[in-house]
């Protein structure tokens, strides 16, 4: 029995798919996921909010949990908590009447909260500059609590080398 065409093309070796072994990973041109974003539901936003919580350190130095309120206006408001509990973010839609009374309520437009994703230093600056010019309501003296949540997001490496070469000619390095 012979080998299908699709099955030679994909286990040939060839110099275009080695090239991330021999010159390493390129970061590339544009960081950015708008499109992405745009088409998340909150929970998906959210739980990619989730994944890039700094567990230990939010799990060693928070003893309590924060839940933070989040009414967010786009063809119709929706509203959801979030609580930071045992170094883990935890979306509900909705009210959560399991992590008691929030600390603070947060208001935004979706197009606002989906711009917060990628701000050029991170979402904790590009969330107290929309606070700062207005476009995110938060009452006074209860920004703290939200800071303190977003202090805990950790930056992704889009370079981050999902399968490291190993062994005899391995040279990959990251970029």
């Amino acid at each position: 029995m012979r080998a299908s065409p699709l099955f030679a093309t994909l286990v040939s070796p060839s110099p275009e798919r080695a090239h991330e072994l021999a010159h390493g990973i390129e970061r590339p041109a544009n960081q950015e996921a708008g499109d992405l974003v745009l088409s998340m539901t909150l929970e998906q936003y959210f739980a990619t909010l989730a994944r890039t919580i700094d567990g230990p350190a939010a799990g060693r130095e928070q003893s309590d949990p924060i839940v933070l309120q989040w009414l967010v206006n786009s063809a119709e408001e929706e509203a959801c908590t979030t609580t930071l509990r045992n170094g883990v973010l935890v979306y509900v839609p909705g009210k959560d009447h399991f992590a008691g009374t929030p600390q603070t309520v947060i208001k935004l437009t979706r197009e606002v909260l989906n711009g917060l994703m990628y701000g050029p230093k991170g979402f904790k600056d590009a969330f107290d500059a929309a606070v700062r010019d207005g476009l995110v309501q938060i009452p006074e003296g209860k920004q703290d609590y939200a800071d303190t949540v977003f202090g805990y997001l950790t930056a992704s490496d889009p370079s981050f080398p999902i399968v490291a070469p190993t062994g005899e000619g391995a040279t990959a390095t990251q970029g």
